[in-house]
């Protein structure tokens, strides 16, 4: 079932769909990558001595901050477990 559903049903839609991430990798860096989490609003990735950050932000809207807030104390703790030492 998708988060889409109901709104799909209501009018022709333009531009990204609601909800979700992914991050494509080309297989020839496949072998380089480790997931640090992967999550409906987020997509963290390390390769290297880099993290790869994909996020998908809530759009504005009542209840929005909310979400935005959470998202990003999330973040933040991954981040933060992942700090290397320089």
């Amino acid at each position: 079932m998708s988060a889409m559903e109901e709104e799909s049903g209501k009018k022709l839609l333009a531009g990204r769909p609601f909800g979700g991430v992914a991050t494509l990798i080309h297989n020839s860096l496949l072998s380089h990558i480790s997931v640090i989490k992967i999550s409906e609003r987020f997509v963290i990735l390390s390769c290297g001595n880099y993290l790869l950050v994909n996020v998908y932000l809530p759009c504005k809207q009542k209840g929005s901050v909310d979400t935005l807030t959470d998202v990003l104390a999330e973040l933040y703790y991954y981040l933060d477990q992942n700090r290397q030492a320089n």
